[in-house]
């Protein structure tokens, strides 16, 4: 941190570096909101881009997209890193999108700026692929990225089939909003974590529910992970018989 804070800035206020950073590199930034703060609310966000981190996102279309943000230990200022992630064919994790995406808060209205800006960044890069596709006779039009650009053209849409996010209401709703046709699941390890941790969403000074006995808590685990391996949705009612009797036990 301290050779950070001695490395040349282009101004000594970082949000007004923010701005003159987007000015001098408007073309890698998407979905920027300069600082704007009142009484009720304050507004920020800026999502560095790259036309290959989009194209991750045209060329894997229809597989799973993954979501999650983090405010601790990134900036001085605590604002949240939102990470965008997506799989490929060998279900590997392909950055993609948004590999630095700072927000002033990660309420539902912020997360619905990314999801909408995400999805106009990739309607412009899917224009421009196929633009592309059509002035190079030596691009090979058979390639999953052109046929997938040319599938999002046409349906002048674009939106994730499946995305994966942890415990986040405000992730939740914003998805609901923006991209109500989209199946959203929770991230199997925050399931695991949250039991560990018995996470609630009490504010302070409220009641929360009771927790968990130490003692408990294994056996609460591997009853979930056994649910973890059902294949289908034939036999989820038998597995969840199974893991209500489990953790009732």
């Amino acid at each position: 941190m301290a050779g950070l804070r001695r490395a040349v800035r282009l101004h000594s206020d970082p949000f007004v570096a923010v701005d003159i950073f987007v000015k001098n590199n408007w073309a890698n930034v998407f979905g920027y909101q300069a600082l704007k703060v009142n009484k009720k609310s304050k507004r920020f966000s800026i999502g560095v881009k790259s036309s290959w981190s989009f194209a991750n996102l045209i060329r894997h279309h229809g597989n799973a997209v993954f979501l999650d943000s983090s405010w601790r230990n990134k900036n001085e200022n605590r604002a949240p890193l939102t990470f965008v992630a997506t799989t490929n064919a060998a279900g590997h994790m392909v950055p993609c999108a948004c590999a630095a995406y700072l927000s002033a808060d990660a309420t539902t209205s912020s997360f619905e700026h990314l999801l909408a800006s995400l999805e106009e960044e990739v309607l412009k890069e899917a224009e421009k692929i196929c633009e592309e596709s059509i002035n190079d006779p030596n691009l090979d039009p058979d390639d999953i990225l052109y046929v997938n650009a040319a599938k999002i053209q046409e349906q002048g849409t674009w939106h994730p089939a499946v995305v994966m996010i942890d415990k986040c209401r405000a992730e939740l709703n914003a998805l609901q909003s923006v991209w109500p046709e989209t199946q959203v699941r929770l991230c199997q390890f925050h399931i695991l974590q949250a039991i560990c941790r018995w996470d609630t969403d009490a504010k302070a000074g409220s009641q929360k529910p009771p927790g968990i006995n130490r003692k408990d808590k294994p056996g609460i685990c591997a009853a979930f992970r056994e649910a973890q391996r059902c294949g289908n949705m034939d036999d989820w009612p038998a597995a969840r018989v199974t893991f209500d009797a489990a953790i009732k036990a």
